[in-house]
């Protein structure tokens, strides 16, 4: 095949493609490498400022990736790269700046621009702040994803919340994953919007292992399992409750190291096992050898962030025949699905229990499986590649 006659993306977006944790653009990106592409993935730069956190094996991996120069993945065919930049925007003191939110690709090591210069049949990316230097690209088309409501971010500065404006008045596609942004998006008259909710890699996850991890063989059944990061909209004081209250009850969580992990470990319980970051490869094994899957936020604290997201672990939960017992929030409401929804925590206690009563009857975790398997990625990806 010519040069010339290869199909070309770049994939501009927060997470690396090595990441412990795989959002929507790892999978909308497989999809399109499932369609012949070649692939840039560049994610969000680490900083001088990424240095106080070293500890966190994905900065280290980050960093790793940086001095590497990138690598490559999927038989050459994903050049997964992050860059390093002296400022990055955020939202704290001049990080929150419009001067560095528009110009951190300058600061950038080797400058972006330089280093991509080819020509992409699509840009794509996840991510406002690399507005300033995707739309100096040469590319046919540009889609932009919309995962959560932006807005609702601690980090996100109202400076990220213009350069989102005009990321999705030039873009051609405006993909959305929540329909709680909806109006949000037409109200700026975007050339072409198109609702895209999370899904199900099942090409990745049927080859994943399923054999009893080494961990569990030490932990009792049933199991309650979490995997994510324990982030500042995870209810922490309600997975205390119900550790204290199921003593028969395991509960696993599976994510990077942060102060909710230190909060629960400092009350030394004898049933909650935090097993640290794994790859997503691996996370099969765990799922399938638990009993009831979780998605406990904070709704009422963090409405419009929490009402927005559309939790990708719901299908992954599901597809391991896991019964999910999760808050009941918006956008999780409009999805229809067999979860088990509360809104308060006497209702939490009380699904639990009913959830792992559940797992033992194999028609209704067949459910769970058929629901997984009918929202797969590789619909929605076609559906986006027509749509363009």
């Amino acid at each position: 095949m010519q040069e010339k006659d290869v199909k070309k993306a770049l994939f501009a977006v927060s997470l690396a493609w090595n990441s412990f944790f795989k959002v929507g653009s790892h999978h909308i990106a497989h999809g399109f490498l499932n369609k012949g592409f070649f692939i840039d993935y560049v994610s969000f730069p680490v900083s001088p400022f990424h240095i106080f956190k070293l500890k966190d094996e994905n900065v280290r991996l980050r960093f790793k990736n940086y001095f590497s120069n990138g690598k490559f993945y999927e038989n050459n065919k994903v050049y997964d790269y992050v860059p390093f930049s002296f400022l990055i925007p955020y939202n704290s003191f001049f990080l929150k700046s419009r001067f560095v939110h528009n110009f951190w690709p300058f600061f950038s090591f080797p400058n972006l621009n330089f280093k991509f210069r080819k020509k992409y049949d699509v840009v794509y990316t996840d991510n406002a702040y690399h507005y300033p230097w995707i739309k100096k690209l040469n590319y046919n088309k540009l889609i932009y994803r919309i995962a959560d409501k932006h807005s609702g971010f601690k980090s996100n500065s109202e400076e990220f919340n213009i350069l989102e404006n005009e990321l999705i008045k030039i873009s051609d596609l405006v993909v959305y994953s929540n329909k709680l942004v909806e109006e949000d998006i037409r109200k700026l008259n975007p050339k072409k919007m198109l609702y895209v909710p999370n899904g199900v890699n099942i090409r990745l996850l049927k080859n994943y292992s399923v054999d009893i991890p080494e961990e569990y063989k030490n932990i009792p059944k049933p199991v309650v399992f979490y995997v994510g990061a324990l982030n500042y909209w995870f209810d922490t004081d309600l997975l205390i409750e119900a550790a204290e209250k199921f003593k028969e009850f395991s509960f696993v969580i599976v994510g990077p190291y942060n102060e909710n992990i230190e909060r629960l470990k400092s009350k030394n319980f004898k049933n909650v096992f935090y097993l640290g970051p794994k790859k997503h490869s691996e996370i099969g094994k765990y799922m399938y050898n638990s009993d009831v899957g979780i998605i406990p936020f904070k709704v009422k604290e963090y409405s419009e962030l929490v009402n927005a997201i559309h939790p990708l672990k719901l299908y992954e939960y599901f597809y391991f025949e896991l019964p999910v017992v999760a808050s009941k929030w918006k956008e999780l409401e409009s999805i229809k699905s067999p979860a088990f929804l509360y809104n308060t925590k006497e209702e939490f206690f009380s699904m639990l229990k009913k959830a792992v009563d559940k797992k033992k009857d194999k028609n209704y975790t067949l459910t769970l499986k058929k629901f997984a398997e009918n929202n797969s990625w590789d619909k929605r990806v076609e559906s986006i590649r027509k749509n363009l």
